[in-house]
């Protein structure tokens, strides 16, 4: 045998395994050597972090408890957010649980775990599904903090990258301490402090060890696997993590077997509370707070609402529409009760927020009707005109524009105080146009109105719209003589740690009218109460003021007025803006609104009004007419008993206190002429447009003040539609 032969063999044979197991480890094992090495080189190459990596904030949105004048909870709205905590303060099977379920290798990584992504790879393959994820810790608080949930290689990339930078810049347990909170659980709830909250009713810091398990058990789908969805579900992944546990050596398995034996109970479920007067404080409050640089967080609103009144309030208005609506034609109303100082005690926005959630207080935008004169009459008082001048009450025609007065009715000579008591239209046209449209306008933006107005001369009829909260707002500043913004919200607590993150300062109060002027216009909306189309809202035991209103055709109907601690404001009508069947403000409203500030008062002395004092003989100067206390739909006894007399009512309609119907208001002209030469398309017919009467001498300002605002024509029920983003709260 030639054994030279055999060992040249044996070499060559050693020779080629060895030059195939070189190939081999060239073509293999250097790609993934390389691959391992892959995030080490990753982390010491990696560039600065992106800022919202710099910087993490949880995305949670802000939180609200609203808690009434008294301090009580009457609501809640948002996701329940629980305070950031150190790792130091959580219980140490707390992220153990996590670091079981999500990532063993944490502290043994470099953020991107090649073995952990093979063996998740792995068991999806043999699953046939997705069972288990590849990402570990730091992979999946970049995926949290950036929110990029693209499916695309270019994604995955960013993340790796990211993962990298984030690895750098932080140690593992500030990493871990931010993914715990942050990571999503469910139920609105950012981070393990507010799940344990939401699910349990205790902070993060005295969660249990079944307690972390259930949560840890949570990250893959917080929907699906939600113990608010399936308890049962719930448990049964937390036993897998206690079990996981039991294998890193977390816990020991008597303590596994113990939290199995006794598995987490959920505490009561929180939701969102929502009506009116919530979503309106809730609007306001994040305005405040995203105002004074709060992107979220969990706060107490102090709002001014009185619960007892509040909850009056909502049955007079469904008692009125349930028990008169029917009747009269109405299908809806409204109701705000303020202090003085603009606090809203009570707010109704319709009669159920479960069939519409449009609040008909802040956002709808309906005509006053004559709920707006007291503008105009404002306007004369303060050009030097007293309530008791003399005006007449006859046919008006300006250029064609003849408002009519309720019944058609036409008076003589009236004084203004008894004008406005009785609603008497031609006389506050001509009141209007006397001191100029314009001004009308610019007063009553003074005083708080907020809407667009036009200088049109049935602007004093109330022909342009209004919300029943910037009306009711306005009509405060007769009783206080400066401009008052309503407000829900009077402080925002930090709810987790009790500071004060802003409160109400009290108003830099700046008059805006005289107080002569207050005074004066006080005690003519006195009158209106006392003697006028407002007798229905008098009260017994102290003195109020305020003003009726009815748009055209009936289609709205008001109540604005205030005692010397509140104001109030009443509307009914239809959101499709059809008519009612001969709807006053002084036949509904008026009524509510008494029943209202009956309720707001309760309990508190009577306070007189501040006005003009002054004697009914002073401006009533004719002889008692035995008809009068037959002329309204109110007793009136205590008139003919005081022998209270008024002006003549010689051919005066028995129901003169009606409102005057809202026929009488023309249509806005949309040419941009502010007066017609035409007749007008309904009102009192014009035999022809003759010239137009004589009107006082006009100085070069109330010449600007009547110039015509350019045209904006709109469609035909373009005064009805919703308002706007609301702009009250301020």
């Amino acid at each position: 045998m030639d054994y030279s032969d055999t060992r040249y063999d044996s070499g060559g044979i050693a020779h080629h395994c060895a030059r195939a197991l070189a190939i081999l480890f060239l073509a293999v094992g250097v790609p993934v050597s390389l691959l391992f090495l892959a995030p080490t080189l990753l982390k010491l190459t990696a560039g600065p972090l992106a800022p919202v990596l710099e910087k993490p904030a949880p995305k949670q949105g802000f939180s609200l408890t609203f808690l009434n004048a008294q301090g009580e909870v009457i609501g809640r709205q948002g996701p329940v957010i629980g305070l950031s905590l150190g790792l130091s303060e959580m219980p140490a099977h707390l992220p153990a649980a996590f670091l079981a379920a999500e990532d063993r290798r944490f502290f043994r990584h470099n953020g991107i775990d090649l073995l952990g992504m093979s063996r998740a790879a792995y068991a999806n393959y043999q699953a046939g599904r997705v069972v288990a994820g590849g990402s570990g810790i730091s992979q999946q608080t970049v995926k949290i903090l950036t929110g990029d949930n693209e499916r695309t290689f270019g994604r995955k990339l960013r993340e790796l990258v990211n993962t990298a930078a984030l690895e750098r810049r932080y140690s593992k347990q500030q990493i871990l301490e931010i993914y715990l909170n942050h990571i999503y659980l469910g139920e609105q709830a950012h981070g393990v402090d507010a799940a344990t909250r939401s699910y349990f009713g205790v902070s993060a810091r005295a969660a249990t060890l079944a307690q972390a398990a259930m949560l840890a058990g949570l990250t893959r789908a917080p929907s699906l696997f939600s113990p608010r969805r399936n308890l049962a579900m719930a448990r049964e992944r937390a036993a897998r993590v206690l079990d996981a546990m039991v294998e890193t050596g977390a816990i020991t398995p008597a303590a596994a077997a113990e939290a199995k034996a006794h598995p987490a109970e959920l505490g009561p479920q929180r939701r969102d509370d929502h009506d009116y007067v919530l979503d309106a404080a809730a609007l306001e409050a994040r305005k405040l707070l995203t105002d004074n640089g709060f992107e979220s967080g969990a706060f107490l609103v102090h709002t001014a609402i009185r619960s007892e009144l509040q909850k009056r309030a909502e049955t007079i208005i469904a008692n009125a529409v349930r028990e008169q609506g029917r009747t009269f034609g109405f299908s809806q109303g409204a109701l705000a009760v303020m202090t003085m100082d603009g606090g809203i005690a009570a707010m109704v926005g319709g009669v159920d927020y479960g069939k519409s959630v449009f609040n008909r207080v802040t956002q709808a935008r309906r005509q006053p009707g004559s709920a707006f004169k007291p503008f105009v009459y404002t306007a004369a008082l303060e050009r030097g005109i007293s309530p008791w001048d003399w005006r007449s009450g006859g046919p008006v025609n300006i250029s064609g524009y003849q408002p009519i007065n309720y019944h058609n009715a036409s008076y003589g000579q009236l004084q203004l105080i008894d004008a406005l008591a009785r609603s008497v239209n031609t006389v506050s046209v001509t009141l209007g146009q006397e001191v100029g449209a314009g001004t009308v306008a610019a007063t009553a933006r003074r005083l708080g109105i907020t809407s667009t107005l036009h200088a049109y001369p049935s602007l004093a009829l109330g022909t342009e719209v209004v919300t029943p909260l910037e009306l009711t707002a306005a009509y405060a500043a007769f009783a206080r003589g400066s401009r008052v913004e309503p407000w829900l919200v009077a402080r925002l607590d930090n709810a987790l740690d009790g500071t004060t993150a802003w409160r109400r300062e009290s108003p830099d109060i700046r008059g805006v009218i005289s107080d002569s002027v207050r005074r004066d216009m006080t005690a003519m909306l006195y009158q209106v109460v006392q003697r006028g189309t407002g007798i229905g809202a008098r009260l017994d035991d102290r003195e109020a003021a305020g003003k009726t209103g009815t748009s055209q055709d009936y289609r709205d109907a008001w109540f604005i007025g205030f005692t010397a601690t509140h104001v109030a404001g009443v509307w009914i009508g239809n959101d499709d803006n059809s008519p009612m069947r001969g709807v006053t403000g002084g036949k509904v409203p008026a009524g509510l609104w008494r029943q209202a500030m009956l309720a707001a008062e309760a309990g508190t002395k009577p306070q007189k009004l501040d006005r003009t004092e002054f004697t009914p003989m002073e401006f009533f100067g004719v002889p008692y007419n035995e008809d009068y206390e037959y002329a309204s739909p109110y007793p009136v006894q205590d008139v003919a008993v005081d022998s209270v007399r008024y002006a003549d009512l010689r051919g005066t309609p028995r129901s003169w206190r009606e409102e005057p119907p809202s026929s009488s208001y023309p249509p806005p002209p949309v040419s941009g002429q502010m007066m017609s030469s035409g007749p007008p398309s309904y009102g009192r017919p014009s035999p022809s447009p003759g010239p137009p009467p004589s009107m006082p001498a006009m100085t070069y300002q109330d010449y600007l003040d009547r110039a015509p605002p350019p045209a904006q024509p709109g469609p035909a029920d373009y005064r009805y539609e919703q308002a706007g983003p609301y702009q009250s709260y301020r």
